[in-house]
């Protein structure tokens, strides 16, 4: 029976033992199934179906590479966002300070995001308490609060208000390096806060006795964040010994002037550029999404809808202007984790399978086969003797163990099909491209892929 003519009461299409009998005799009929199945069955199937060739293409060394730091580690959190902006932030202040190894703390932006985040969802909570807890809105944020992840917008929110400050300042804790625990925990409280403050909305209680409710929700939450991540310096006395040997004190300074006196980078010239390759989303549009930050009142995460040529070339003239670029894709397709290594062939699935996977950009985001879903920060460029890029140098922030030292390699192709956005300064736009950031944002629902990176 044909799909589209079923009604609501007809039985589904069974399977027949028959046919299932015979899907196993026309396996093992064939020879190069028997081989695949025992290879994969022995040692897996990205093992079984590796591309040497297209692996021993992928050298590391390019042509381009601004970076001689040692990579970083999240641990097993989702901060990779804030890995790759506070690793955009140490490139320049270690010029500045002579500490090639200089680390920003991450631990201490990823405390106000969360603390941030309680009052945004609490706000939240409150302006949709009219609409049923099964609405796909209400549903989706009480699925997805206290996430890890976020977004360039949302870690320059909490840069701006609440500064930075040495990882000396603010270490990595047991739970900053894992924190699925916490996590767990907040969100309890904060699910039940949500089904409170619905009550109270339903009641008709006074705006004030909710506002008080929410502070009170906020107290609870900074008690499980302060235990779990430590608690955030007000001054550091920033001192420090360079590379050369000499010692330096500064003098005390709050989280703010510091980062003010030290982050030179001019974010308010940055522009988040993103590939969205549906044609519903027109090229030259700005783009934000319902409900993706974490300050309330402070900016909304826009992207320019950008060719992803284009997007190319602006990442390559940041780095030939001495600047790395942050960035988020969609991370695992074709990725060998342990020489850090991407290529849209380099596992060749299709031959092993016998069937064709081949969907393009547009249908993987359209039909939930792709999205954004890690941050981390381009840091060199192969350039081919036309001037093209061939392979692109990336620090993760996925320890040492990985890749060269903490590096990876991605071929171009792979930057095509599974890079979505970029922060680039706007001197690296042309004046055509420009003219998008003076549309009218076109607002994507919380759900839709481009928001994924926060999830």
């Amino acid at each position: 029976m044909e799909a589209s003519k079923r009604k609501q009461g007809d039985s589904f299409t069974r399977l027949s033992t028959s046919f299932v009998n015979e899907l196993h005799s026309q396996f093992i009929k064939n020879d190069n199934y028997i081989r695949s199945r025992n290879a994969v069955c022995k040692v897996g199937v990205d093992e079984s179906c590796y591309n040497h060739y297209r692996s021993m293409t992928l050298d590391p060394a390019v042509s381009l590479r601004l970076d001689d730091w040692n990579a970083t580690s999240q641990g097993q959190s989702g901060r990779c966002w804030i890995f790759a902006i506070t690793n955009l932030f140490r490139s320049e202040i270690r010029k500045t300070i002579d500490v090639k190894n200089f680390e920003i703390s991450q631990n201490f932006i990823m405390f106000y995001d969360k603390l941030e985040r309680v009052n945004y969802f609490l706000e939240a909570m409150e302006m949709n308490a009219h609409l049923p807890e099964d609405d796909r809105v209400v549903a989706y944020l009480l699925d997805k609060i206290m996430q890890d992840g976020g977004q360039w917008h949302m870690a320059i929110n909490i840069c701006e208000k609440y500064g930075v400050v040495p990882k000396v300042n603010m270490p990595e804790t047991h739970t900053s390096m894992n924190t699925d625990k916490m996590n767990r925990i907040l969100k309890k409280v904060l699910r039940g806060a949500a089904m409170n403050i619905r009550n109270m909305v339903h009641e008709s209680a006074s705006h004030e006795k909710i506002v008080d409710f929410k502070r009170a929700c906020v107290i609870k939450i900074h008690r499980i964040l302060s235990m779990h991540l430590g608690s955030p310096p007000e001054t550091i006395e920033f001192k420090w010994k360079d590379d050369s040997g000499k010692f330096h004190n500064h003098g005390v300074m709050t989280p703010k002037e510091f980062f003010e006196k030290y982050v030179t980078f001019p974010l308010d010239d940055f522009v988040c550029l993103v590939d969205d390759p549906r044609k519903e989303h027109p090229k030259g549009q700005l783009i934000t999404v319902d409900y993706l930050g974490n300050v309330v009142g402070a900016s909304q995460t826009e992207y320019l809808n950008t060719p992803i040529e284009e997007i190319k070339q602006a990442v390559l003239r940041s780095l030939k202007s001495g600047h790395p670029v942050w960035f988020g894709c969609d991370v695992r397709p074709q990725l060998d984790r342990t020489s850090g290594k991407w290529a849209v062939d380099l596992f060749e699935y299709s031959d092993i399978y016998d069937m064709d996977f081949e969907l393009s950009k547009e249908q993987r985001v359209r039909f939930s086969d792709s999205k954004m879903t890690h941050a981390m920060l381009f840091t060199g460029v192969d350039i081919d003797k036309k001037g093209k890029p061939t392979r692109w140098r990336v620090e993760n922030s996925w320890g040492v163990d990985r890749g060269e030292n903490g590096f990876f390699i991605m071929q171009d192709a792979w930057f095509e099909n599974y890079v979505f956005e970029v922060a680039v300064h706007r001197k690296h736009l042309s004046n055509e491209i420009l003219k998008g950031l003076e549309t009218n944002p076109l607002v994507l629902p919380p759900w839709d892929p481009m928001g994924a990176l926060a999830n």
